[in-house]
């Protein structure tokens, strides 16, 4: 079989569609599901079972554990999805002509923002969810407010801008911080008090491409290169822990990284063959002084979890995609291999964390082969059920678009609908297009 760099085959799909007219290329979604009782599958069973015994483990194996739906997008057709992020009254959608909309649950378009040209590598919100921040390959960086147009914010960069974030408290906060990630530099713009300008600041340059940078909380940091995992302090203004990457992970450029937070403590980077979690801990004022005024700039602890490779489990993988799913649970938007970087088959799993055991497997049959075509995003917000409880009536949202010119593109719904915001504890899995550049 000859493979090519799965960036130089998208690349070329996409410059042949460009001339063509629109094709609707929705392509319907069919899972096949899988339960797993201990992390094994019960293909048969025994035949001196008794009825009793049979109907139990039946109800055991077909245990309900996610809901998949589709529903298309018209006011985006034509247009690819770049990225797809969920929040807690809408879901924001990157396109590859610069369109930052804004999606409720049901699949209404609620606004459309026109502020790129180019397409679109990240979006963010704080959690007020009054700005909507967004970056693109051009390296143009914009923040809107949603109430205000006369509230906006645009810088370009000589070089793409991969992956952005707000201030978790941007609303609220004077120096309204935004976090970035553009070539092998992590950037940090802040408006300074006193002429109210804004100013940019390195946090770190020359360790490799950065992937994904993200904010745990309003005082943490979180970033991910070549080398590995980084975290910084904001408050403290300095570094607090770095976690390498395994010498021998697999080719992860192929696959997207994905940088989860979870309040208050923990950090989780899934990315290819690689699972690592971080507790972070704050470090109290006595237990700073107790390491000499030198360390007074140490404002956390962090203890780091023996990674999970995934190409070592029972059912060996690459993630996709990575959320949490109850205290004790994952669910990954993972994929078999033909070869790296060529997908034999998409799949979402839940997993235990601890083991990466198989507690739920469903088959998505999509026809395109590469990893980075794909996305989960998550939000688990909405309701005051805490996630930690709520695992048994998560709603999965599935989408599969295609890579030539895909007309609204087939993004998810959930059940139950709701007009104001975006159900509780709702997955939604998307397809995007690397950039053409």
């Amino acid at each position: 079989m000859d493979l090519r760099d799965p960036s130089e085959e998208i690349n070329q799909q996409s410059e042949g569609e460009d001339d063509k007219g629109y094709e609707e290329v929705i392509e319907e979604v069919e899972v096949e599901e899988e339960s797993y009782i201990s992390g094994s599958y019960e293909e048969a069973y025994d035949e001196e079972m008794t009825d009793d015994e049979e109907e139990e483990e039946q109800k055991e194996e077909q245990e309900n554990l996610l809901t998949f739906s589709t529903f298309p997008l018209e006011a985006l057709r034509g247009q690819h999805i770049m990225v797809a992020v969920a929040f807690n009254r809408f879901i924001v959608i990157g396109t590859n002509r610069g369109v930052v909309a804004l999606v409720e649950g049901s699949g209404v378009v609620l606004r459309m923002l026109s502020n790129h040209i180019d397409p679109i590598s990240d979006v963010s919100c704080d959690i007020m969810e009054e700005h909507v921040g967004s970056s693109d390959k051009a390296g143009v960086v914009t923040v809107q407010n949603l109430s205000d147009e006369q509230d906006f914010y645009r810088r370009e960069f000589d070089v793409p801008i991969y992956s952005m974030a707000l201030h978790p408290k941007y609303s609220r906060s004077e120096d309204r911080a935004i976090l970035l990630g553009g070539g092998d530099k992590v950037m940090l713009i802040t408006k300074t008090r006193i002429l109210g300008h804004r100013k940019i600041t390195i946090l770190q340059e020359r360790r490799g491409k950065v992937y994904a940078v993200r904010w745990c909380g309003p005082e943490l940091i979180a970033w991910v290169n070549d080398r590995g995992v980084q975290l910084y302090s904001y408050t403290g203004r300095a570094m607090v822990h770095f976690v390498s990457r395994p010498v021998d992970s697999s080719r992860l450029e192929f696959y997207r990284c994905s940088l989860v937070w979870e309040a208050p403590r923990t950090l989780t980077c899934g990315w290819g063959d690689w699972v690592q979690v971080l507790h972070v801990y704050e470090l109290r004022m006595e237990e700073r002084l107790r390491w000499g005024t030198e360390f007074m700039s140490r404002t956390h602890r962090v203890e780091v979890t023996p990674a999970v490779r995934t190409h070592t489990t029972t059912e060996p993988c690459r993630v996709c995609g990575i959320a949490p799913f109850s205290s004790d649970r994952y669910l990954v938007l993972a994929c078999t291999l033909e070869e790296e970087g060529y997908m034999k088959e998409l799949e979402v799993r839940i997993v235990e964390r601890t083991t990466f055991g198989n507690v739920f497997r469903g088959r998505l049959h999509t026809k395109h082969k590469h990893p980075l075509q794909y996305s989960l995003a998550f939000s688990i917000g909405g309701v005051s059920t805490p996630a930690s409880a709520a695992a048994s009536s998560y709603t999965v949202e599935t989408s599969v678009s295609a890579t030539s010119r895909v007309a609204p593109t087939s993004l998810p719904s959930s059940i139950p609908l709701s007009s104001d915001t975006v159900p509780a504890s709702v997955f939604l899995l998307s397809a995007w297009m690397p950039s053409l550049r």
